[in-house]
């Protein structure tokens, strides 16, 4: 019996990893979906965040500022 065709580009990442675990669809086939994505690097737009660790009190006394 012929394994079942997936559409990856309507997956999660876990899922596309489980599907490699369980066998639904093998190394090959997955290496070739993203080799065929395209490039959107151009398309994309540079953000900056920033983290502070939970509990050290900036962002309390930045709320309170509001």
């Amino acid at each position: 019996m012929a394994k079942p065709t997936v559409d990856l580009e309507k997956y999660d990442i876990r899922v596309i990893q489980r599907y490699l675990r369980n066998g639904t669809i093998d190394q090959a086939t997955y290496e070739a979906w993203l080799a065929g994505l395209p490039d959107e690097t151009e398309l994309s737009a540079e953000t900056e965040a920033r983290f502070s660790a939970s509990g050290d009190g900036e962002n309390q006394s930045e709320s309170a500022e509001a």
